[in-house]
């Protein structure tokens, strides 16, 4: 059940540090994200399906309700992400 799940997550930025507390989507997978100290956008490591499986305290609500399973998944597999809506940048690093 959703509301028995932890929604905040602190994501902490591997370039520079910075860390901010974030409250998650439960209804899709956040793949974009872009840090407030130094702006550089962040995407998940390879086998996470999301920057706060990567960077936060807490997994995203969809690892957590086991919608999603978090070993061995293949981020690069779009159809388990929802991006609609979602600006897309020009270029990722």
């Amino acid at each position: 059940m959703v509301s028995d799940l932890v929604l905040t997550s602190e994501i902490t930025c591997p370039h520079c540090g910075h860390i901010r507390q974030e409250t998650m989507p439960t209804n899709a997978c956040q793949f974009f994200y872009e840090c407030q100290g130094c702006h550089k956008l962040l995407k998940p490591l390879p086998g996470d399906c999301c920057v706060f499986c990567s960077y936060g305290t807490v997994k995203c609500p969809q690892c957590n309700s086991g919608s999603v399973h978090s070993s061995g998944f293949d981020s690069s597999d779009s159809s388990r992400h929802s991006t609609e809506g979602m600006p897309r940048p020009a270029e990722v690093e």
